[in-house]
């Protein structure tokens, strides 16, 4: 593992060996990191909002925190049944919920993963601290708490009776 002079571990960068394309293939398969628009953050089909900006304790952060220049830790929410556009032959793109997080901090930070859906979960895709396996799959629930280690990125899907 090497360190840049800002401290990012070059080694987060790399992609698992068993799995050398994972990131791109992720982008590619799901049609909600690939936004044609802006996203606006208001609700856009049944109370769901397209995009959620979260702190550390799963509830969703006010214009005040934005302003705060201390924050190290964020998650953002993407609604993939909130995606206005539609396909080639005129049908709605649809995708599944997604979790990102994002850890700017040199500790790890316990993140709380928000339940938006009742009986839903999260399960993970990728997880930029794990050096052996990032994209290895792994179930939570729930409101329980993420251990996100410090200085990664993290991608979950919403997944039912997780």
């Amino acid at each position: 593992v090497t360190e840049s002079p800002e401290g990012f571990e070059e080694s987060k960068l790399k992609a698992d060996p068993e799995n050398p394309d994972g990131w791109v293939r992720l982008r590619r398969q799901h049609p909600v990191f690939t936004r044609h628009r802006f996203l606006q953050g208001h609700p856009v089909r049944d109370g769901i909002k397209e995009v959620a900006w979260l702190r550390p304790d799963g509830q969703e952060m006010t214009q005040n925190e934005w302003d705060m220049p201390f924050t190290r830790c964020v998650g953002v929410y993407l609604a993939g049944a909130a995606i206005q556009r539609v396909d080639g032959r005129g049908r709605p793109v649809r995708d599944d919920n997604f979790l990102v997080l994002f850890n700017a901090h040199h500790e790890a930070i316990p993140f709380i993963l928000p339940e938006f859906h009742s009986g839903c979960g999260w399960l993970s895709v990728l997880d930029t601290a794990s050096d052996a396996k990032p994209f290895e799959r792994r179930a939570f629930v729930a409101r329980s708490q993420y251990s996100f280690q410090g200085r990664s990125v993290a991608v979950l899907t919403e997944s039912e009776g997780a």
